[in-house]
């Protein structure tokens, strides 16, 4: 018969979240069976009085962190926060306190086949097989060391770092007169309810802190420290208990650097930006230059007390996204600040997740797909714009698409996820026509992958290729975009609907220009490759030109701060390549008058366009990064416009290659934004 007594006892667990080994069996480092009272190895040693499990023991009082009160559940950090009713969340909410700070040992992360112990590995899986179902042995455990630090004696730079976090927090973090109401306030998505509850719990301890003066900020913040330390556990079944590891009572430096991420609106995704309003009222009370800062402290603070994990991944991705948004796409600082995010994903190994059929989307695993398909979105959208060597290649990815699941369906019961997980296609959309976050993702990413084999081909030094491979990626990207759900496909007479959803068109215009952005790369590379120029690439450009256009033509009906912000990026992402293209066609035509293969393509319809994107390049705010280059850019388009409707044009007389434009004035960025991989320049040579 089970002992009921040692079943109610919580059996001690391992950094990894695996059940931890007797002592004797650790010392040997060899397998444990956790069998209770004693295991089966010390029963056949004869062993039985030094089968002891260590997690068990009371820990001794004491001012210090010791191993063993760290492998304890956290503490509480406030008397405002609710308890929880699970056995777990109550463990976790009455650790003791204690007035230390540790070090963590970091572990190795993500080490692949060629590593130096990958044939080790498969003898110890082995050796696994044949003895227990663990073995211990040799296997570096991220370890603890016993480098305790009360939070007076932290280097004064990390106290300083944590105390200006705190104190440039705004008065009010969780007004309900300021916090919008209605259908744009949305809070669905994970990291609305976790800020939502962050805000709340930081607010309470916020006024009781400075009551204290600076003795409570610094309580405060040596109590954030302290559950900084505490690792991740990652198999967990619930999306409560997963959220629960870094709200309320369990609040650590990633949680503080997510309410700043919102302040700044450093959001998830452009879905997330284009519906959710609380971050609007969030960033009233701060500037984007205050919360960047902070956001670096908390990454700082969290690198120092923590292990890498998927919280702060997601942070340094905010952090990297709301670099380049302040000092530039082009910039060193924000290329770094990228790479920074490429490495730590490789680190938690995020690009090798398994496909298994008999998978079940959790909130954490679903987290991790997500994660990994924003970062190569985002690593192949700064390529084309750019032309820098990309940092993630598709042929070292093997983690599959996230599931088209509503954000909503993630943070509710398994019983609702099932339900939705059931609802979906065989390919892994939904079925109901919605446009969610997931769904827009999975159509980038799907675009992306074609996208990383063109950046391959056009940067690859001497690459060789033929005309009928590239022919074949232009019919997979027709084929892959004609496949997208119906909620995908923008429709230009929707916007003649004055009462259509704005923001749905928004998605599906930015899915539309993606794939006309592949399209463009593709004709470019035909061109370059030999194949006749039919005009093809013309009439691409003239469409993605028009199409990026629209967000300058109804300026009015796309008037919120996610559109206004990007819209620099977007016209010199989309409209600069398109640009250059038609500037040539302006010097150097190759129809007269109505374009054979669209009659909507005319001498005069490409000046209205380029016109039109001149004015969207004065729209652009004076003070935004990279002004410069749209400076550049209109200076190019405004001189082809001048000679194109101040010169009569003779393309049998005029020899234009003779006449010096002053191009070679220029700064060399002009050709190089219009074109992103330089193939202008080799025209115009």
């Amino acid at each position: 018969m089970e002992d009921v007594g040692l079943g109610q006892i919580a059996l001690p667990r391992r950094l990894n979240g695996r059940l931890a080994a007797c002592d004797p069996c650790r010392v040997r480092k060899v397998a444990c069976d956790h069998a209770r009272p004693i295991c089966n190895r010390c029963r056949r040693r004869a062993d039985g009085t030094e089968c002891v499990y260590t997690g068990q023991e009371p820990r001794p009082r004491s001012s210090r962190l010791s191993r063993r009160a760290i492998e304890n559940p956290r503490p509480r950090i406030g008397q405002h926060a609710t308890k929880a009713n699970t056995p777990s969340s109550q463990q976790s909410a009455e650790r003791p306190r204690s007035s230390a700070v540790r070090k963590v040992s970091h572990g190795r992360g993500y080490l692949g086949v060629t590593s130096y112990n990958a044939a080790f590995e498969e003898a110890r899986d082995s050796l696994s097989l044949l003895s227990a179902p663990e073995f211990d042995g040799g296997r570096v455990i991220p370890g603890v060391k016993e480098d305790h630090t009360s939070f007076r004696d932290l280097p004064p730079p990390l106290r300083e770092m944590c105390l200006y976090v705190l104190q440039c927090l705004p008065e009010q973090l969780n007004d309900p007169d300021g916090r919008p109401d209605g259908p744009l306030y949305d809070a669905h998505d994970w990291a609305d309810v976790a800020v939502d509850r962050i805000a709340t719990s930081v607010q309470t301890l916020l006024t009781e802190a400075r009551k204290e003066g600076g003795d409570g900020l610094e309580s405060l913040a040596e109590k954030i420290c302290r559950n900084t330390v505490q690792p991740f556990q990652n198999n967990i079944s619930t999306s409560k208990e997963w959220l629960d590891q870094f709200c309320e009572g369990n609040l650590r430096w990633e949680s503080i650097g997510l309410l700043w991420a919102y302040a700044s609106h450093s959001l998830s995704d452009v879905v997330h930006s284009a519906y959710c309003s609380r971050t609007h009222w969030l960033a009233s009370r701060c500037t984007s230059e205050t919360a960047l800062v902070c956001i670096g402290y908390c990454i700082d603070l969290a690198r120092r007390f923590a292990e890498q994990n998927i919280l702060l991944l997601d942070l340094c991705r905010r952090n990297a996204t709301l670099e380049s948004t302040i000092v530039g796409e082009t910039k060193l600082v924000s290329f770094a600040s990228y790479g920074v995010v490429v490495a730590m994903m490789i680190y938690l190994g995020l690009h090798v997740q398994p496909q298994d059929a008999s998978y079940r989307p959790t909130l954490y695993s679903e987290t991790r797909r997500r994660l990994f398909t924003q970062i190569f979105i985002s690593d192949k959208l700064g390529v084309t714009f750019t032309g820098r060597p990309p940092l993630l290649n598709r042929r070292y990815c093997s983690t599959p698409l996230p599931l088209d699941l509503r954000d909503q369906d993630l943070v509710s019961g398994q019983d609702d996820l099932n339900r939705a997980f059931e609802s979906l296609d065989e390919h892994g959309w939904n079925t109901d026509g919605g446009l969610y976050s997931a769904t827009v993702m999975r159509a980038r990413a799907m675009i992306a992958y074609i996208r990383d084999e063109l950046v391959e081909i056009a940067l690859t030094h001497n690459a060789v290729v033929t005309v009928e491979h590239l022919e074949e990626i232009e019919a997979q990207q027709h084929i892959v975009y004609s496949q997208f759900p119906r909620s995908l496909i923008h429709q230009p007479n929707e916007l003649n609907d004055l009462n259509t959803d704005m923001r749905k068109v928004f998605l599906q215009i930015l899915v539309y220009l993606e794939h006309l952005k592949n399209i463009f790369f593709t004709q470019r590379l035909l061109v370059l490759h030999g194949r006749p120029n039919e005009g093809d690439l013309i009439v691409t450009s003239f469409i993605m030109l028009t199409t990026v256009l629209v967000f300058w033509t109804h300026r009015e009906r796309f008037a919120w701060p996610s559109v206004k912000r990007n819209f620099q990026w977007l016209v010199l992402a989309y409209g600069g390549p398109a640009a250059g293209v038609l500037c040539l066609e302006l010097l150097r035509p190759t129809f007269s008058r109505i374009h054979p293969k669209d009659p909507s393509v005319s001498r005069s319809s490409i000046v209205q366009q380029m016109s039109l994107f001149v004015g969207s390049l004065d729209w652009v705010d004076k003070l935004a990064p990279d002004r410069d280059l749209c400076d550049d850019c209109k200076a190019v388009v405004q001189r082809v416009l001048d000679h194109s409707l101040n010169t009569s044009l003779d393309v049998t007389n005029v020899a234009l290659d003779s006449m010096d434009w002053g191009l070679g004035s220029l700064p060399d960025f002009n050709f190089e934004l219009l074109d992103t991989f330089d193939w202008m320049r080799s025209d115009a040579q």
